[in-house]
C-alpha cells in the first residue's frame, strides 16, 4: 500500500485552504465517475498512492497522482 500517514491540524481537520492540494475520496470518484469504494480499494492496492491523516486514517490524494492514474488507465 502507497500511503503517507500525516497529522492534521489542531482539530483534526484539513481545511480548503490548507490541504496543500489535496483532494477527497469523494472527489477523486466524482472525478473518475466511480463509486469511493473502488477508490478506498484502489489506495489500499497500492494503485492509487494516497496520504493518511489524523487516528481516523482518513485519505487525501494529490491531483497530480490521480490524474496520472486516470491516464495510465490503471483500474
Amino acid at each position: 500500500m502507497t500511503s503517507i500517514y500525516v497529522n492534521g491540524n489542531s482539530n483534526g481537520t484539513i481545511g480548503e485552504k490548507n490541504n496543500g492540494g489535496l483532494i477527497t475520496v469523494s472527489q477523486v470518484a466524482e472525478l473518475l465517475h466511480v463509486h469511493p469504494h473502488s477508490i478506498r480499494r484502489w489506495a489500499d492496492a497500492g494503485l492509487l498512492p494516497c496520504y493518511r491523516f489524523d487516528l481516523r486514517g482518513d485519505r487525501r490524494f494529490a491531483l497530480d497522482n490521480v490524474e496520472h492514474f486516470m491516464v495510465s488507465g490503471t483500474n
